[in-house]
């Protein structure tokens, strides 16, 4: 699988709500990195997968949260049958701008014309601005009563 991580910490007045939230908190920042991570193959999968079938874009997943000691982990990415196409492809600066020719001047029979290199991690570092705000309305929605606001 093609997998990337992304560590929330923001700012210093966020961790303290949440620090303050203690363990309760982490079901709605659960379901509030569920979301950015189903936005983040979304924008990956209509922007940046380089296309030549539809199995890598198709490969497409983002897995259900886990709450750990730690935190929450949502793993997000792209493989399975299209693994190895994924990880080529994840990695070479040429991926959907080839124009149908290799490296050595060998003519494709087939090849993607849309799409670019490092699918998954433009689509993450792009979502990355605004992610403590997106995170925090989240958050309201559950918490929102309690603290006097929200929903």
């Amino acid at each position: 699988m093609i997998e990337t991580t992304l560590v929330l910490e923001g700012s210093d007045r966020f961790r303290a709500m949440l620090k303050a939230m203690g363990r309760s908190a982490l079901p709605a920042i659960a379901e509030a990195l569920h979301l950015e991570g189903e936005a983040v193959i979304a924008d990956a999968k209509d922007n940046y997968v380089p296309t030549v079938s539809t199995n890598l874009k198709g490969s497409g997943f983002v897995k259900h949260p886990m709450i750990t000691p730690t935190g929450v982990v949502v793993q997000l990415g792209f493989g399975n049958a299209a693994i190895k196409y994924a990880k080529r492809t994840h990695e070479n600066p040429r991926a959907g701008k080839t124009g149908g020719v290799s490296p050595h001047g060998r003519r494709y029979k087939r090849w993607s014309r849309v799409g670019s290199w490092k699918f998954l991690t433009k689509p993450l570092k792009r979502r990355e601005r605004g992610l403590e705000n997106r995170v925090w309305r989240t958050i309201l929605k559950y918490w929102g009563p309690l603290l006097g606001g929200g929903r």
